[in-house]
């Protein structure tokens, strides 16, 4: 009966060991993702390292099998913390190590879901060692949930680069429009009888809820969406004659300002420099002309196969359409390939 006791003892004593290395390779994993926010890698070093010394404390395992526990868990962390990853690959060994994703139309299928498969390719690609950011018109808020659903901490551009986040929630820069040239285009919207949206800090405004006082007000970016060709002619005629907008749209239809030289290639620069990146490392994935600077400035700009003409014809690569797994290509044949 004793020796039943403990082979019992034992056999829970090496589960919560298999646990632990379990837990402690998550962590060393996602250590290796967090090297360019040291509290947050710091942190996770210092668990691994505590739970090393209560391993080595308990009793009832022989000094072999404590000696190599440590051995395989300070192992395993240096190589993630030198680029090797489960598979023995060097994860920095690849020419592009980020890569900007835009949402709508690009990222997201005509339904605004992600396909499972594009959902299987990403996560190998932040596997691998590529840092996956989402770069977008959309504000936080409706951006963040995809984040969620690709498990992604890297840094955020939302509002077109009016905004940088340095990871979920953890704002780096922001940049306003002037109260100014917001009742500028509001009135342009008003004579022409345009709708039109409006982001701030705080809210999402538009024709039918406009903000009562607009200086009291913190404006990221000015939208119209307008069918009538003649009159989205009208409107940019106007907005070219103001001073200090970045004039750019999501689809054919609309037009979307930011402050002058705001833009999603200037939100690429800055996550670059937070990762220790060059532009020229970073991929540029998109379909409209708020992506064109991106696509543009970056390493390798891929234009969608439903992207705008004008997109399509300044990428250095065309891929599928939006409905038709593009990103998957973009991470297979020019990202996770080897040279």
């Amino acid at each position: 009966m004793k020796a039943r006791v403990r082979m019992k003892v034992l056999l829970i004593q090496m589960l919560k060991l298999r646990n632990n290395f379990i837990f402690t390779n998550c962590l060393i994993y996602q250590a290796g993702r967090d090297c360019y926010n040291p509290d947050l890698l710091f942190f996770k070093i210092e668990y691994i390292v505590n739970l090393v010394k209560r391993l080595c404390l308990q009793p009832r395992l022989s000094l072999v099998i404590r000696f190599w526990a440590s051995f395989f868990i300070y192992g395993k962390m240096a190589l993630c913390l030198t680029g090797e990853n489960q598979k023995g690959d060097y994860v920095m060994s690849h020419k592009y190590k980020l890569l900007a994703l835009d949402m709508d139309g690009t990222l997201l299928q005509d339904d605004l879901e992600i396909s499972p498969e594009t959902v299987k390719w990403i996560k190998e690609a932040v596997r691998q060692g590529i840092h996956v950011c989402l770069s977008t018109g959309r504000a936080f808020s409706s951006a963040y949930p995809y984040a969620q659903q690709l498990e992604l901490t890297t840094p955020m551009i939302t509002v077109n680069g009016s905004e940088v986040w340095r990871a979920p929630y953890d704002l780096y820069r922001r940049s306003m429009l002037d109260v100014e040239l917001v009742r500028k285009m509001h009135r342009i919207a008003v004579e022409t009888d345009s709708w039109f949206w409006a982001y701030a800090v705080d809210q999402l405004y538009n024709r039918d809820n406009w903000a009562e006082d607009i200086a009291n007000e913190e404006w990221l970016k000015f939208g119209y969406h307008i069918e009538d060709d003649d009159v989205r002619h009208q409107v940019l005629m106007r907005l070219q004659e103001i001073e200090g907008l970045e004039i750019t749209n999501s689809s054919p239809q609309n037009f979307e300002i930011n402050p002058k030289g705001i833009n999603k290639a200037e939100g690429i620069k800055q996550v670059c420099e937070l990762l220790g990146l060059d532009i020229s490392q970073a991929v540029a994935v998109g379909d409209s002309l708020n992506d064109l600077a991106a696509i543009q400035q970056a390493g390798l700009g891929v234009a969608m196969g439903n992207a705008q003409q004008t997109v399509k014809d300044e990428a250095d690569v065309v891929v599928a359409s939006n409905n038709d797994n593009g990103i998957v290509e973009v991470i297979r044949d020019y990202i996770l390939c080897r040279e």
